[in-house]
């Protein structure tokens, strides 16, 4: 499941190469399989985003942003209205999950193969 987490944590990361909130979103996507409370999953993976060593206020504003529901404001400090966000988008991680699939089962196919 680690390697699941891996793969798909560099799939979503390729995909939010493009769009403007993705850039900001993109150092904080991890994938883990491992609950926060500690708890190791043994057939789960997760990517998301991580708000890790942020302070509440800095939590949810990446939160917000990743998913789209943060007002930016103008530089003159009109604000400017609900934006789509990395997830709206790119759909970075509601792509990213079959592509993901896909190549944890490549990595599968690889691992039972006779290569001699």
């Amino acid at each position: 499941m680690d390697r699941v987490a891996e793969i798909g944590e560099a799939e979503v990361k390729r995909r939010l190469d493009s769009g403007s909130s993705a850039a900001a979103t993109r150092p904080y996507v991890v994938g883990r399989t491992r609950a926060l409370s500690g708890r190791r999953w043994q057939c789960t993976a997760r990517i998301s985003v991580s708000t890790a060593g942020l302070t509440r206020a800095a939590a949810i504003q990446r939160q917000a942003i990743a998913a789209g529901r943060h007002n930016p404001t103008s530089s003159s400090g009109r604000r400017l209205g609900t934006t789509k966000g990395a997830e709206g988008e790119t759909h970075a991680f509601r792509d990213a999950r079959a592509s993901t699939i896909a190549a944890a089962n490549r990595s599968a196919d690889m691992l039972t193969k006779d290569l001699t």
